[in-house]
């Protein structure tokens, strides 16, 4: 019975990613490399989570042009972490679990924001964790320890990133006593302090920070901005977030979408991982819910402007989730067979131009790899 359950799941996910007379004409074939790439990951978001999805008939997935299956392991273990798995899609290199954008010796690994500000391209994320947290940080940090959130925001003054959305004001509090910055941003300011935050350090560096979705959805234009819209994590969508995760993505992509150069945008579904630790159904499949928002959004723009590479993956697998039962497009029941990661691998979804590079069982690390040349690649 178990063995005739798993090759049912095998057959629902290999038919329902072929390619349909309903799904968009592959969009890459013969065409040049993206302007735009947008990479959303859900965190945890594994093989059977992207099932659920699909059995309970949700039609996003069906406009993908190319998919496959990704490892997930890292340089000292078959099951990673978020640092470690978020590192080998950042930087197309393996670490140890932990460690943030730096080799298993201590060696910075340029990532992809990093390679995108080369190519003068424009950079966000949009997350519902912290903006510090470990899968975000690989993008814009390098820490030998994903604990090390106040140093991970420091990070920022590199300014890698131009937008950054997602919770975390508490790490931004930071405050400097450094003479000649206090000295600058008091001039700027017209006030007085002996002490300068991170976050106002940054405003008068010229970035706009916000602490809330309404004066962040009231942005026209605007490039550098921090929206640390919660002290810490984003609440669950269960328990009263107030705004998608396609709504905060689509308003970056609104204020990224006029770069020359066009951009990069990393959008995380974090909770997903976190409810699948706590095999807590109740807020996992309203977060898998609010990460497809983010996953229409994206699809939206991309498929508007004709340009722009979407690819959807996970860091790693959580809960071990499995699918007993159910009835099609009613109810799907779901087992869990752990409150950690697992080595399972996790799908990868594809569309634009660059698509057909991303099918067939890959590694992490050839994801990273292949992320990073295409937006080295100049536009023709």
């Amino acid at each position: 019975m178990k063995k005739g359950l798993f090759l049912f799941l095998v057959g629902v996910v290999v038919s329902v990613y072929a390619k349909t007379a309903t799904s968009p004409a592959p969009a890459s074939v013969g065409m040049k490399s993206p302007k735009n790439i947008i990479l959303l990951i859900g965190d945890g978001f594994g093989v059977s989570h992207l099932s659920v999805r699909v059995l309970s008939g949700s039609e996003v997935w069906k406009r993908f042009s190319f998919t496959g299956l990704m490892t997930t392991y890292a340089e000292d273990a078959l099951v990673t972490d978020s640092a470690a798995g978020g590192t080998a899609l950042s930087t197309g290199k393996r670490t140890r679990n932990g460690f943030i954008a730096m080799s298993p010796t201590g060696e910075v690994l340029p990532t992809l924001m990093e390679y995108a500000k080369k190519t003068k391209k424009a950079t966000g994320l949009v997350v519902t964790c912290t903006v510090t947290h470990a899968t975000p940080a690989v993008f814009y940090a390098h820490e030998n320890s994903r604990a090390n959130e106040n140093a991970i925001a420091l990070w920022i003054t590199n300014e890698t990133m131009d937008i950054m959305v997602g919770g975390g004001l508490s790490y931004f509090g930071y405050r400097f006593t450094n003479e000649d910055m206090v000295a600058k941003y008091n001039e700027w300011a017209g006030v007085q302090t002996n002490m300068v935050s991170l976050a106002q350090w940054m405003a008068y560096r010229g970035w706009r920070v916000v602490s809330n979705t309404t004066d962040f959805f009231a942005l026209q234009k605007q490039r550098r901005v921090l929206a640390l819209l919660s002290y810490g994590a984003l609440p669950y969508v269960a328990q009263g977030r107030t705004n998608s995760l396609g709504e905060l993505t689509a308003k970056a992509i609104e204020l990224l979408a006029g770069e020359t150069n066009g951009f990069v945008l990393m959008v995380e579904g974090s909770q997903i991982d976190w409810a699948s630790h706590d095999n807590n159904v109740t807020n996992l499949l309203p977060e898998m819910v609010d990460f497809e928002t983010a996953v229409e959004a994206a699809l939206a723009f991309a498929q508007k402007d004709k340009n722009t590479l979407v690819v959807v993956t996970a860091d790693h697998e959580t809960g071990g989730l499995s699918i007993p039962g159910g009835v099609r497009e009613k109810f799907v029941r779901v087992n869990f067979s752990s409150k950690d990661h697992t080595a399972a691998m996790v799908p990868i979804l594809a569309y634009g131009p660059g698509s057909d590079y991303f099918t067939g069982i890959l590694n992490n690390t050839e994801v990273g790899q292949e992320l990073i040349e295409l937006v080295q690649v100049r536009q023709k």
